[in-house]
């Protein structure tokens, strides 16, 4: 193909197809073309300064990188710090218990809910509906549920 009619065409690509044409023809190099493409997806992705910054860096140092593998670095990186940022979310979060509890008398349910979940309350809907009762208590920053069953 000429590379004029490629640099009409490729504009119009995603991520995606940019990746897989430049895959399916790495017999072919394709950068000039795709690499003013990729260094607007980065800008796009991850701010101006950032790619300015990566500009300056490179013409400083005299070094010469595609922006297509500029921006899949800069990508996994990115996804990295979102998974630890996720995974510390997940171990705040809401976790059911399996763990039995006793059954208790309404009279001294409340002041056992106090002394062990430090004041958290206890909801239970309806006195003979097969309802489900909710106990919630707060263990090293995660809270736990314990499912139980009507009293």
């Amino acid at each position: 193909m000429d590379l004029e009619l490629v640099e009409q065409i490729l504009p119009h690509c995603s991520k995606t197809q940019l990746i897989h044409i430049e895959k399916s023809t790495k017999d072919r190099d394709l950068s000039p073309v795709t690499d003013k493409l990729w260094k607007t997806f980065y800008e796009k992705e991850f701010g101006i300064e950032s790619t300015e910054s990566v500009s300056e860096i490179m013409k400083e140092w005299n070094l010469k990188f595609k922006w297509s593998d500029l921006y899949q670095e800069k990508s996994k990186r990115v996804k990295g710090a979102s998974k630890k940022e996720s995974d510390g979310k997940l171990s705040r979060q809401v976790r059911v218990s399996k763990n039995q509890v006793p059954p208790l008398s309404r009279s001294n349910k409340g002041k056992w809910l106090k002394k062990k979940f430090g004041g958290a309350k206890h909801s239970s809907c309806g006195k003979r509906k097969k309802v489900m009762s909710l106990e919630y208590a707060r263990f090293e920053g995660v809270h736990y549920v314990k499912a139980l069953e009507p009293f």
